[in-house]
């Protein structure tokens, strides 16, 4: 008899999904219950494009399959539609919260019709030829227990915690040592530094003892930058003078730093280019750190540090470390002090004096005051075109209905 996993869909509505799936087709999918633990960083983007690494996860799954991968969510945040599938055809659903590992993926390839991967009750892959629509389980008759050492993410901080892991991992499949030319005066320690196109690091100290360095192309890293590896800079990203940059830490596309980094992710666009400390955090898309910025990551008594759960009114416990995860759009004023396990959502900016409060809410201006649509969406695309980027249509409706719930 199949077995059909149903979710609380919490009244999304479901979008279409044909019968069939595309020929050697991924499909990453999302859960009501996941998308909210994921909170804020999965309001304005689905599951698979968040970062880990030197790429999103629908990225590096797509790199370790081969595959065509595509992301199954909520509403505009879909990418599965009629227009993209073929009929005929047989594939794999893949819960997106299941890390983009090798172990992963010869579990996940072996799969047939019908059969589901499981770690403690949770579903994380069906072979399928028939997906179902967001909310619901693909139909499976045989479970199988996955082995020990898959990774799963169930909160944002699972992503910073597995940096390391990501970013050794990476460079061994997706990248060739690459080094800088003898003559820009670099101070070189190993050989696992992969150097893109145009990439442009003089006078630097790049130290791989403990893991790769990846600085992609059209990025510049400043003299007297100090990169430790694992560590990625990503394309036409930019690292300012004296920046030190320490391991497990992902700097984004076009992003720029400067200061201290440990143990971070930057998505596309933020900024923190100035002096100050960032550890053990995420920081979403087209954020900006204010000069002096700086948060903790470790409380005073070196307790446990809880942090918000989304979409509730209480927290998780996330281990010894772990700093600021931010959503997309938000930005500190100069001087901010973010404390211990501090959760920002999306679109809020942060004025305050001493230290932050432990949550603050998406469209949050200041202390108790709100971000208005239509000034949080002008602010938006104005960030944006500082790096000659454009806010798109889709963008700013998912930033009004965000605030449509948020405020609701």
């Amino acid at each position: 008899m199949l077995l059909t996993g149903r979710l609380a869909a919490s009244g999304a509505a479901p979008i279409f999904i044909p019968k069939l799936l595309m020929p050697n087709m991924i499909l990453l999918y999302d859960t009501p219950a996941s998308r909210q633990k994921m909170e804020p960083l999965s309001w304005l983007r689905p599951l698979g494009q968040l970062w880990w690494g030197t790429r999103t996860l629908q990225q590096a799954w797509q790199g370790i399959s081969g595959k065509q991968v595509y992301c199954l969510s909520t509403g505009l945040l879909s990418q599965v539609g009629e227009a993209s599938m073929q009929e005929q055809s047989t594939g794999v659903c893949i819960d997106a919260c299941l890390a983009p590992t090798t172990q992963a993926w010869q579990c996940v390839r072996q799969l047939a019709p019908g059969e589901a991967l499981m770690q403690q009750g949770r579903v994380l892959a069906v072979g399928t030829v028939q997906p179902a629509p967001y909310g619901s389980l693909p139909a499976y008759h045989t479970a199988i227990e996955a082995p020990a050492g898959l990774v799963v993410f169930h909160h944002p901080i699972d992503l910073v915690m597995q940096q390391p892991l990501a970013l050794r991992q990476q460079f061994d499949l997706f990248y060739q040592p690459q080094l800088p030319p003898t003559g820009w005066g670099n101070t070189l320690v190993g050989k696992n530094v992969y150097l893109g196109a145009g990439a442009d690091v003089k006078a630097c100290v790049l130290n791989t003892s403990e893991g790769p360095i990846v600085i992609e192309e059209g990025s510049l890293v400043m003299e007297g930058s100090l990169i430790r590896g694992p560590a990625f800079i990503g394309s036409k990203a930019v690292v300012k003078m004296g920046t030190q940059v320490y391991g497990g830490t992902s700097v984004g596309p076009r992003c720029t730093v400067g200061g201290e980094l440990k143990n971070s992710i930057l998505m596309e666009g933020s900024n923190k280019a100035h002096h100050g400390y960032l550890g053990d955090s995420y920081i979403g898309t087209w954020c900006n750190l204010g000069a002096g910025t700086s948060n903790s990551n470790v409380k005073n008594n070196a307790g446990s540090v809880t942090l918000w759960q989304g979409g509730t009114d209480h927290g998780y416990t996330a281990g010894i470390k772990a700093g600021t995860i931010m959503g997309d759009h938000s930005r500190t004023a100069i001087n901010t002090s973010l404390n211990t396990g501090t959760v920002v959502g999306i679109c809020c900016s942060i004025h305050q004096p001493g230290l932050s409060s432990k949550y603050i809410p998406s469209f949050a201006w200041g202390p108790g005051q709100t971000y208005h649509a239509s000034k949080a969406v002008a602010d938006a695309a104005a960030w944006k075109a500082l790096k000659n980027e454009q806010l798109s249509e889709q963008e700013k409706q998912l930033i009004l209905n965000a605030f449509n719930h948020n405020t609701a």
